[in-house]
């Protein structure tokens, strides 16, 4: 297959359409390829007004609803493949009749009567994923009963390398909407879907739709980067990882942290109150205790040496280094390139940057208690020290790589440069924490008609999307360092970790997890004198 950027029928095929992947897409399918990171899944505890829905009405209502999700939104029914090394593409077939296009939604829509908590499912769908060049097709969606608290399990399983959390929170927005129809009985039947028409909706390539794919063999810009290189300069600061033993075969590591409203109002009147972002507090309290954990971790090795040298180099390094942040970039796409009436992630692709971000460990160490043995603890009550000092930088640090990538140029020469480094994969799977924040859910536009503030009083709404979360497979082998994502739905701010058993014991997690629990309901405690315990 000659490779091109656009979606173009391939000969001797009829209705069948490719285009290879570049920048980013492709580099996470390389992850996912080599490292075991690189699937994104999506959860929603889903509740019936209807008591009396079967599971056999269900799947059928789901699959038509998906049916008509892809007519829209086209590319979520793409295959992947490699036809060699490091060359992933992906193909799309248009229907030829409702037969067809009812096959696929057969093969990638699931029903499992197992009874599964939203944890254990996590594991399950985890270890279910697979690579891109196994020309499957990208997206599947199972259905599963809760085990607790009633209503159903809709779940998303996607490789990373097709779409990011915006674009799959406008799937499932849409397929929410379609399948509203389906249960009201309003839905346009299959049969008059004009299958053929939904192939101007297929995505280009990144740098294509940001019209500059004519640069794609040119150097990237030193400026790129924000890691400043100065040889003079002592390395950053990284906590250091340890490889449990006996790791294979142990669950992936992952924590849940949802706030309440209450406190979610408190989190945010605090940040406000600072003039900071709730992501720039989040990332600064994950930056506290991911150093807490890694110095206890340290110190209690029976290497002492080794420990010592790990607070010499804390005591004395100037930087830390925050091993990566997500920018959305959906901004920079063309008008004529998005779907009439709906948001950016109609686009598809993963539309983003993923940079590092580098930390003044001046300000860090004024929140970080360490005793003569090495034990470490942090702290947010020293307020002057984390909100002026912490928090500020994180926040200079953040503007500065959002504002980066603010021009078409800038961001094709990162899509570039993620693209030029796909052949040394290995350097990326490193220690330290990185964050993807997806943001206010409603800010975005986004399944605000069936969030539980409103869909439960609406008589029109047949059902309730009591609660959403996201992850991403963060267990293989090389994946050293923690992933937290960040996101708010109806008025909750929700905080997923995710780490691989290998670098991460079981015990140095659950601290990981207590700690971040403990700063963050400190500074919530800081804000209503006390009143609100996480």
């Amino acid at each position: 297959m000659s490779p091109t950027l656009d979606f173009k029928p391939l000969p001797m095929q009829k209705g069948v359409f490719a285009r290879s992947m570049y920048g980013i897409e492709r580099l996470t399918a390389a992850m996912a390829e080599y490292a075991g990171y690189g699937h994104i899944f999506m959860w929603n505890h889903v509740h019936f007004k209807a008591v009396n829905l079967s599971p056999p009405v269900l799947v059928d209502l789901v699959r038509a609803a998906w049916i008509h999700t892809r007519f829209v939104l086209p590319w979520v029914a793409c295959r992947t493949s490699a036809e060699e090394k490091d060359a992933w593409f992906y193909t799309y077939e248009t229907p030829s009749n409702v037969d067809a296009v009812t096959k696929w939604a057969t093969e990638t829509v699931f029903w499992s009567d197992d009874p599964r908590s939203k944890a254990q499912w996590e594991d399950v769908l985890k270890s279910k994923y697979w690579k891109a060049s196994e020309g499957r097709y990208s997206m599947e969606l199972h259905l599963a009963r809760a085990s607790s608290g009633g209503g159903y399990f809709l779940m998303v399983s996607v490789g990373h390398w097709m779409i990011d959390g915006r674009a799959l929170l406008t799937v499932m927005d849409l397929f929410f909407k379609n399948l509203r129809l389906q249960m009201q009985g309003n839905a346009a039947p299959l049969s008059s879907l004009s299958w053929g028409q939904e192939i101007v909706r297929l995505p280009s390539a990144n740098i294509q739709a940001v019209g500059q794919a004519s640069h794609r063999n040119a150097d990237p810009p030193a400026q790129v980067s924000s890691i400043p290189i100065n040889s003079e300069v002592a390395a950053p600061f990284v906590c250091p990882t340890f490889e449990t033993p006996q790791w294979e075969g142990l669950p992936s590591l992952q924590a849940s942290i949802q706030l309440s409203k209450d406190e979610t109002t408190a989190l945010k009147a605090a940040c406000r109150r600072h003039k900071a972002s709730v992501t720039a507090a989040l990332v600064s309290i994950h930056i506290l205790a991911d150093i807490e954990i890694g110095l206890r971790v340290a110190s209690s090795r029976k290497n002492k040496d080794a420990s010592n040298k790990v607070l010499e180099h804390f005591n004395t390094a100037g930087l830390y280094q925050f091993s990566f942040n997500v920018m959305d970039r959906r901004g920079l796409l063309p008008p004529h390139k998005l779907a009439p009436g709906m948001s950016p992630g109609a686009f598809g692709n993963i539309v983003c940057e993923i940079m590092p971000t580098i930390h003044d460990m001046a300000a860090i160490r004024k929140c970080i208690n360490t005793a003569t043995d090495g034990v470490a603890t942090a702290t947010v009550m020293k307020g002057g020290d984390f909100w002026n000092g912490v928090v500020a930088d994180t926040t200079r640090q953040l503007k500065g790589i959002t504002n980066g990538g603010s021009t078409q140029e800038a961001y094709a020469a990162v899509e570039h440069m993620m693209d030029s480094i796909v052949p040394s994969i290995g350097p990326l799977c490193s220690p330290g924490v990185g964050c993807s924040s997806i943001g206010r859910v409603s800010s975005l536009g986004l399944m605000d008609d069936f969030v539980p503030s409103r869909a439960m009083a609406d008589p029109c709404t047949p059902f309730i999307v009591e609660d959403l979360s996201f992850a991403i497979r963060a267990t293989g082998a090389d994946v050293m360092g923690k992933i937290v994502m960040l996101w708010e739905y109806d008025e909750r701010v929700n905080i997923h970790l995710l780490g691989s058993p290998r670098w991460h014991s079981p015990d140095s997690w659950v601290r990981f997890e207590a700690c971040v629990r403990r700063l963050i309901g400190n500074v919530i405690q800081s804000e209503e004198s006390g009143k609100c315990k996480l």
